[in-house]
């Protein structure tokens, strides 16, 4: 039987946004086939003690709505899970606060991963086995009052 998913009306807007585990502790995942460079956030890789290396090619990017360049002097070798899978990915160590661990075209090429946009969700196979990897639910808009305050549930 076809496994089936929880459609967004807005769906085709949202980021694929999923839990994974790195380290033995639980780790914000995004993955965003638009992008050119697998990224590990600084956070993670200095809390973790993920041992990184000196970027051979050291580089610039720059990210969407900034001005300013970053350079990449670090890599690093990330060992992940999502669900079933598990794999590595070879990261630019930078800082970056939306997320732990950024995987973008290269791991999507390397692991052979298609996209379904319709579901916004990644299909691979993994030890012989077609792995289906599906997005965390979007956040639920907060209940603000007039003032922009939270509004507290009601019992």
């Amino acid at each position: 039987m076809p496994r089936r998913f929880f459609f967004e009306p807005n769906q085709r807007k949202q980021i694929f946004y999923a839990w994974c585990t790195i380290g033995g502790k639980v780790h914000e995942l995004i993955n965003d086939g638009d992008s050119s460079t697998n990224v590990g956030s600084m956070t993670l890789i200095d809390e973790l003690q993920v041992p990184n290396k000196v970027h051979l090619t050291s580089h610039t990017l720059q990210w969407p709505k900034q001005r300013s360049e970053v350079t990449v002097y670090k890599q690093a070798l990330i060992f992940f899970s999502v669900g079933p899978y598990c794999g590595e990915v070879l990261c630019d160590v930078l800082l970056i606060d939306g997320c732990h661990i950024l995987l973008s075209r290269p791991w999507s090429f390397d692991n052979h991963v298609m996209h379904d946009g319709h579901a916004n969700t990644y299909a691979l196979k993994f030890k012989g086995r077609n792995i289906t990897l599906a997005p965390l639910p979007p956040p639920k808009p907060l209940n603000l009052n007039q003032k922009g305050e939270v509004r507290k549930a009601s019992t």
